[in-house]
C-alpha cells in the first residue's frame, strides 16, 4: 500500500448562479498494488479546518 496526502483548491458552482467560490482543501489517496497496477483503494477529501481563534 502506499499514501498520497496534501491540499488542493476545489472550485465549488453554485447551479443556480453559477458563481465560483474557490475553497482550500486537504485530500488523501491510498493505493493498493493489485495484480502489478497501483489502484486507488480510497479517497477522501474535505474543507481546511477553520483556524482557531
Amino acid at each position: 500500500m502506499a499514501t498520497r496526502l496534501g491540499t488542493w483548491d476545489v472550485a465549488l458552482t453554485n447551479p443556480d448562479t453559477k458563481a465560483v467560490t474557490i475553497v482550500k482543501a486537504v485530500y488523501f489517496f491510498i493505493y493498493k498494488l493489485e495484480d502489478g497496477a497501483w489502484k486507488i483503494y480510497h479517497v477522501h477529501s474535505s474543507m481546511m479546518p477553520e483556524p482557531t481563534k
